[in-house]
């Protein structure tokens, strides 16, 4: 496959600019998995695949950094996905709670993870800290309630774009000419991404980036009351204090509120059993 079109990524990303502007994400030399430190079982937030978890826990979900289908140093909806079930399954497991801070990435199997969060049976709660938009706002819409950490945490960019890069010119600078050949059945391989480089975009936006586009807007409006015309719709982003009014967000609240309501959410561990001497009957 060309090296153009090796580095086309399909994104569900807000703009780049915000990827530099956020407290909250991983550090270069940190992994996904330092976000769960400090965590212990004898804590109301445990990792969510604990086996050692209390009664009445909280599954820890943190979406940190860019999205990724699949990666082992970084958040993937491929490990989210598992995490969600495997809390689930959990007795001692009440709740799930999803601490965002992430501009979004790549898309493929977001809607997985939406479907997912969406199909939860115990109370969830989203909360975004400096930046929820795009494929973290897809997953995060799914819970059950999403609070904003401060008035001017970044949320929203409900869209798809996609980014190419032509290094032909550059190439034919250093002297370097690249010769394809297909195969005589093969006459649609790779044209699309072809056509792109050569400004012909229109099928490419069509067949590719509309119809996850599109699945994203109903994902989104089948669990938050947004305006048809809302241009939230539209890829726009908001600060926390006007993506409430646009039913993007259920309001601000700190990480300590959250626990405390998701607590409150949790139902009543079932009392010990008794049992009364005085009417127990015994047959010999």
């Amino acid at each position: 496959m060309d090296k153009e079109i090796r580095n086309n990524q399909i994104l569900s990303i807000t703009d780049s600019a915000l990827l530099g502007s956020h407290s909250g994400f991983l550090k270069e030399d940190q992994k996904y998995h330092d976000a769960f430190k400090g965590l212990t079982n004898e804590g109301v937030l445990v990792y969510p695949r604990s086996e050692k978890a209390q009664e009445g826990s909280i599954a820890y979900h943190p979406i940190f950094g860019p999205v990724y289908y699949s990666s082992w140093w970084r958040f993937s909806t491929e490990d989210f996905i598992e995490d969600l079930k495997a809390a689930e399954a959990n007795p001692a497991i009440g709740a799930h709670l999803l601490h965002i801070d992430s501009p979004g990435g790549e898309v493929f199997f977001v809607h997985e993870a939406f479907e997912a969060v969406k199909a939860l049976t115990k109370p969830c709660i989203a909360l975004i800290d400096s930046c929820g938009a795009s494929a973290a706002y897809w997953i995060a819409c799914a819970a059950d309630k999403i609070y904003a950490s401060s008035i001017f945490s970044n949320v929203g960019s409900i869209g798809v774009m996609s980014t190419f890069y032509d290094d032909r010119e550059e190439m034919k600078k250093w002297g370097v000419k690249k010769i394809e050949l297909y195969s005589s059945y093969s006459d649609l391989k790779n044209k699309i991404y072809k056509d792109v480089l050569d400004g012909k975009v229109e099928e490419f936006i069509k067949t590719r980036l509309d119809p996850l586009a599109k699945q994203f807007i109903d994902d989104v409006c089948s669990v938050r009351t947004i305006a048809e015309d809302s241009e939230a719709l539209r890829g726009k982003i908001y600060y926390a204090m006007n993506a409430m009014p646009e039913g993007l967000i259920d309001g601000r609240s700190t990480l300590e509120e959250v626990i405390a309501e998701l607590q409150n959410l949790m139902p009543a561990p079932a009392d010990e059993p008794t049992i009364d001497i005085n009417n127990l009957k015994i047959q010999l």
